[in-house]
């Protein structure tokens, strides 16, 4: 069988025991180095080494969905993990810590990045400037139900001017004014329903 790239989907695989790893060496073991898409369950719980084991096997990685919780140490594995996969265009995240260096890793290392999901109950000021000065190439940006302040918002939006699609619905601390339409006035898909002030 020929093929270029491989999926491995862990949906459905949410235990902390050996099932997970079991089936990761399995998968990633037969892809040959051909994997370009990872997709962990919310629930899973990944064992340190396991990102950095990922990152030797799938240097072609072009999308990444992490789980909803990992370790402080596994957060930096990710971090230290992002300069091997020159090729990836995607990257869903659910933690703040290592975010900025691992921002910093994508833009100096993965020249075609283009899409970045971070659900997390704050965007605080650091990241979004981040987020605004070194991924000014971004085409789709999700912040779904993270607050954030005003200030930082219209960081990004300047910043980001590729921006194709974002998505701030229910997002708190901000409201769309004016200054913010215009700003989003370029973005093809501006979604913010419940975008709104106050907690």
């Amino acid at each position: 069988m020929n093929c270029q790239f491989t999926s491995v989907s862990l949906d459905h695989i949410n235990d902390a025991d050996d099932v997970l790893d079991a089936f990761l060496q399995f998968a990633i073991g037969r892809s040959h180095g051909l994997v370009s898409h990872i997709v962990f369950h919310p629930k899973s719980r990944l064992k340190q080494g396991q990102i950095a084991w990922i990152a030797q096997r799938c240097p072609s990685l072009k999308l990444l969905v992490l789980p909803s919780y990992l370790s402080y140490v596994i957060n930096f594995e990710v971090s230290d993990s992002i300069c091997k996969w020159k090729d990836l265009e995607a990257l869903q995240v659910a933690s703040l810590i290592g975010l900025k260096k691992t921002i910093a890793n994508i833009s100096k290392n993965c020249q075609n990045f283009k899409h970045l999901s971070v659900y997390v109950p704050r965007i605080d000021g650091d990241v979004a400037l981040a987020i605004g000065s070194q991924l000014p190439k971004i085409k789709t940006l999700d912040l779904q139900f993270s607050k954030i302040e005003r200030s930082d918002l219209v960081v990004i939006l300047k910043g980001c001017q590729k921006l194709e699609q974002l998505d701030v619905r229910e997002c708190k601390g901000v409201a769309y004014d004016d200054e913010i339409l215009n700003l989003a006035r370029s973005i093809r898909v501006f979604r913010h329903e419940g975008f709104y002030f106050g907690e």
